[in-house]
C-alpha cells in the first residue's frame, strides 16, 4: 500500500523566493548606505557584511550552500527511485544530485575563486570581461554538463525540460554571465548593482530548479499531490479490512467448534 505525504511545492518556492530576493535587496542597501560618508549607522557598519551577497560565511551563503545541498538530496532521491525501477537515465539523476552536492560546497567555501590567478597568469589577464578568470574553465564544465545531458532533457517530459532549462538559465547567467560583464565594470560605480544582479539570478535559477524537482517528484509518485512511502506488508491492510478478517476468523473458529460439539 502506498501513503503520501503532502508536499506544498508552490508554498516552498515562495518562502525561498522570498528570502533570496529580501536578502540580496537588503545586502544592496546596506551596501550603500555603508559606503555613503555621510551616513553612519553603527549597527550596519558592525553586522552589515552579515547579509552582503558577495562575501562567504554569512547568511546568504548559507541559504544558497543549504538550497543547493536541498536539490541535491532530491535529485538523489529521485536517482534512487528510478534504479530501483530500473528506469532510463537514473545514472544521470543521480549524477547531478553530486553535482549539486559540489556546487554547495563550492558556494559555501568560494572554491572556484581559487582558479581566478591561475587563469590569469596563464591567459595573461589582468582587466576586462575575463579578469574573474575562473568563468573560462567554468565555461568550459556548463557546456561538458551540457553535452553529457543533453540526451537526459530530451528524454524529460516537456513541462519538466522547460522548468530545468528555465532554472540552469537564471543560474548559469547569473554565475557566468553576469560574473563576464562584473570584470567589464568591476572599477565603475555600477559594479555593486551587477553584482547584486549575478547573486538574484543565481539564488532566482536554484528556486526555480527546485519547484521543478518537487512537482516532478510528486507527479512521478502518482496523480495525487505527496511523495509515496512504501510500507511493510504487514501494514498494507486497512484498519477495516484487518477487523474483518479478524472478526471473520473468530466466526469459523465457533462455527468448528459448535460442529464438533454436535457430533
Amino acid at each position: 500500500m502506498k501513503s503520501r505525504i503532502a508536499v506544498p511545492t508552490k508554498t516552498i518556492t515562495f518562502v525561498l523566493g522570498a528570502l533570496f530576493l529580501g536578502v540580496t535587496i537588503a545586502s544592496f542597501v546596506i551596501t550603500l548606505l555603508n559606503r555613503n560618508p555621510d551616513i553612519e549607522i553603527a549597527l550596519l557598519e558592525q553586522y552589515g557584511d552579515l547579509l552582503y551577497v558577495d562575501d562567504e560565511g554569512n547568511i546568504p551563503t548559507w541559504l544558497s550552500s543549504l538550497t543547493l545541498a536541498l536539490c541535491g538530496q532530491l535529485l538523489l532521491f529521485i536517482g534512487y527511485q528510478k534504479y530501483q525501477q530500473k528506469a532510463d537515465f537514473a545514472k544521470h539523476w543521480i549524477g547531478l544530485g553530486l553535482l549539486f552536492f559540489l556546487l554547495s560546497l563550492d558556494e559555501f567555501i568560494q572554491m572556484h575563486e581559487f582558479l581566478i590567478q591561475p587563469m590569469r597568469q596563464l591567459f595573461n589577464i589582468t582587466e576586462g570581461p575575463l579578469f574573474f578568470a575562473w568563468v573560462i574553465p567554468g565555461s568550459v564544465f556548463v557546456l561538458v554538463v551540457a553535452l553529457i545531458y543533453f540526451p537526459f532533457l530530451r528524454y524529460l517530459a516537456e513541462d519538466t525540460r522547460n522548468v530545468f532549462v528555465l532554472s540552469a538559465v537564471l543560474f548559469v547567467g547569473g554565475a557566468i554571465g553576469m560574473e563576464i560583464m562584473g570584470g567589464y565594470l568591476y572599477e565603475q560605480p555600477v559594479y555593486l548593482l551587477v553584482m547584486h544582479i549575478e547573486e538574484l539570478l543565481e539564488m532566482m535559477g536554484i528556486t526555480v530548479f527546485v519547484y521543478g524537482l518537487l512537482s516532478y517528484a510528486v507527479a512521478d509518485s502518482g496523480d495525487e499531490p505527496g511523495f509515496t512511502k512504501q510500507w511493510n506488508a504487514v501494514d498494507t491492510q486497512p484498519i477495516d479490512q484487518v477487523n474483518l478478517a479478524h472478526a471473520q476468523s473468530v466466526y469459523n473458529r465457533r462455527v468448528t467448534h459448535s460442529a464438533v460439539g454436535d457430533r
